[in-house]
């Protein structure tokens, strides 16, 4: 989930990760390569919805006290 999280902040402009756009690599000492994409990334991009780090990067919302997103005044 770190990994996606880091993911959403380099998504240009307005966008959203999607599973079009993005994918993850896991690699390490003694462990087979690999790659997330596509479908087999959907459930995380939909859990990391659900915790609110999905937005795009969009710094004008910000969660209040119930969990929601509200845009700030600037």
């Amino acid at each position: 989930m770190h990994a996606l999280k880091a993911l959403v902040g380099c998504v240009s402009g307005d966008g959203e990760l999607t599973r079009e756009n993005g994918s993850v690599a896991i690699v390490g000492k003694d462990q087979k390569f690999t790659l997330i994409e596509g479908e087999e990334l959907q459930p995380y991009l939909d859990r990391l919805e659900l915790e609110g780090g999905n937005n795009g990067g969009n710094a004008e919302e910000e969660e209040d006290d119930d969990g929601e997103a509200e845009e700030m005044e600037t």
